[in-house]
């Protein structure tokens, strides 16, 4: 601490530097039109001003208390024998007032006692500024936390010990349906009767046992949805203000609407899904990319999940179809490209399979799998190419015409005896764009065959095509629809019959 002397005199210099380095203090020395200065610069604790050798003593106590926010100093005033300068030194504004001349001890007292009330006064001044400090900082804080009461997302409350409302943020009075200012002195119950059997316990839970709870999942309904259920977290918290005494609870409830009608619609998707997977016809398989089944939809009767999951896919293939489909498989993990193969598996059964990349990240992590069981398909393709050669025998050993034209005239079938008897060749037949004309040249007779194939009565009808070297025919022709709708005309030649006729009949004549 510092201790300014406003005096030339040796003597009072003399005895307050004695003093000061006793009392442990800064000894500062200055007069006159320094003292003002010397004040704000140095900032002493206590002043000794030498009034009786300072002509402006009065304006310098008066100026000091003026200025006492800033400088704080205790004021000690030496005064003359003067009439009434005491006086007029304690009016304006010293502490203290000692007549000269001053007694050693005695100047040290008033020393003494000059700095305790310097340590008192900076002890007050720092209290003050401390409390200014800590209302500064309440009140921030209060800003603080009421801004973040009503803007943060989740809703606030208050309740005494009857559970009445106290203080609600605007979001919880969303919540509830109301107004803020129609909630304080009212019970949850009363805004939202859904919510009171519910958030009742909870609170009196909270008041009796004087500890917290934590996201208790709740529903309800309010008077603005009265047709949809809400859904939220509620916690508790006791306000205890005095140790062992509950007044209140502090309620927080985290609206969670939203989130349990995306997680209800999630599931119902995912119910979607499974039913879809588990009654899809084809089998649904996932691969990783060392080609182990990850995932299968349904299984074959033999085959139980554990026996299949996890194993390689190719362990449940013949040895033919394996290397084919590490190839795809390869193939597709490099390229990124969907892919096909057909496979049969160790029990004989026939599938067609679609190869799907899956990705993240940019690189294909796995394959998805759509097995079709071809099985059957390829045995009707076997009985139908057995079918088809028999029929193929019939066209060209037997001698029958046999052969197919569709709407357009255009020949799909020719049979061998078609080509024995009429001099044409399959292959010729068909590269003619209208081969018809070429036995009918009567575009009216070619118009009446087409109807007749159209019709595929089965009716047999004689006609007179011409052969290819010129000689006319003589044919009975019927025509026969097939459960497809194709229509295969069958024939006799009937020429060399007809001829055998005519000579008998001139014979007989």
């Amino acid at each position: 601490m510092k201790l300014l002397v406003i005096s030339n005199r040796q003597l009072v210099l003399a005895a307050a530097a004695r003093h000061a380095s006793e009392l442990g203090l800064a000894l500062l020395q200055c007069q006159g039109v320094l003292a003002m200065p010397a004040l704000f610069e140095q900032a002493p604790e206590v002043v000794l001003l030498d009034a009786e050798f300072e002509s402006d003593a009065i304006s310098l106590c008066r100026m000091t208390r003026e200025l006492e926010t800033e400088t704080h100093a205790v004021l000690i005033a030496l005064a003359g024998s003067a009439t009434g300068e005491i006086e007029a030194l304690l009016s304006a504004g010293a502490d203290d007032v000692m007549a000269t001349p001053v007694e050693g001890a005695q100047l040290l007292a008033h020393l003494q006692v000059a700095l305790r009330r310097a340590r008192e006064r900076l002890a007050r001044r720092r209290a003050r500024k401390a409390l200014v400090e800590s209302e500064r900082r309440a009140r921030r804080r209060l800003a603080e936390l009421t801004h973040i009461y009503k803007t943060v997302p989740v809703g606030l409350c208050q309740l005494d010990a009857e559970l009445k409302i106290v203080r609600i943020n605007g979001l919880m009075a969303d919540l509830l349906g109301r107004p803020s200012a129609e909630n304080i002195g009212r019970r949850l119950g009363e805004l939202a009767p859904g919510l009171s059997a519910r958030i009742d316990s909870v609170c009196r839970q909270a008041l009796a046992s004087g500890e917290p709870i934590f996201d208790e999942e709740i529903r309800w309904r309010t008077p603005v949805s009265a047709k949809t259920d809400r859904y939220a977290l509620l916690s508790c918290f006791p306000v205890a203000p005095r140790e062992g005494h509950v007044t209140g609870v502090s309620v927080v409830v985290h609206e969670i609407t939203d989130r349990k009608h995306a997680e209800q619609a999630l599931h119902e998707s995912k119910e979607r899904l499974r039913s879809i997977l588990e009654n899809n016809p084809c089998f649904i398989l996932m691969f990783d990319r060392e080609m182990r089944i990850q995932y299968i939809n349904r299984l074959q009767p033999e085959y139980t999940m554990e026996q299949v999951i996890g194993q390689p896919a190719a362990a449940f293939l013949r040895s033919p179809y394996r290397e084919e489909q590490a190839r795809i498989c390869k193939q597709i993990f490099e390229t990124g490209e969907p892919g096909e193969m057909q496979a049969q598996d160790r029990e004989g059964r026939h599938y067609l399979s679609r190869l799907v990349p899956l990705s993240a990240n940019g690189q294909v992590v796995s394959i998805l799998c759509v097995a079709t069981d071809v099985t059957q398909l390829k045995a009707v393709e076997a009985g139908w190419k057995l079918s088809e050669d028999r029929f193929r025998t019939i066209c060209e050993q037997f001698p029958v015409l046999i052969d197919s034209f569709d709407a357009q005239g255009r020949c799909v079938l020719w049979s061998r005896e078609c080509e024995r008897r009429l001099g044409y060749t399959e292959d010729e037949i068909r590269r003619c764009a209208k081969p018809l004309a070429l036995f009918y040249p009567d575009p009216a007779i070619q118009r009446e065959i087409l109807e007749n194939i159209e019709q595929g009565d089965g009716v047999f009808r004689e006609y007179h095509p011409l052969a290819k070297d010129g000689s006319p025919r003589v044919q009975l022709w019927a025509n026969f629809r097939l459960a497809d709708g194709t229509v295969i005309s069958a024939g006799i030649d009937i020429t060399e019959a007809r001829q055998l006729e005519e000579r008998l009949a001139i014979r007989g004549s």
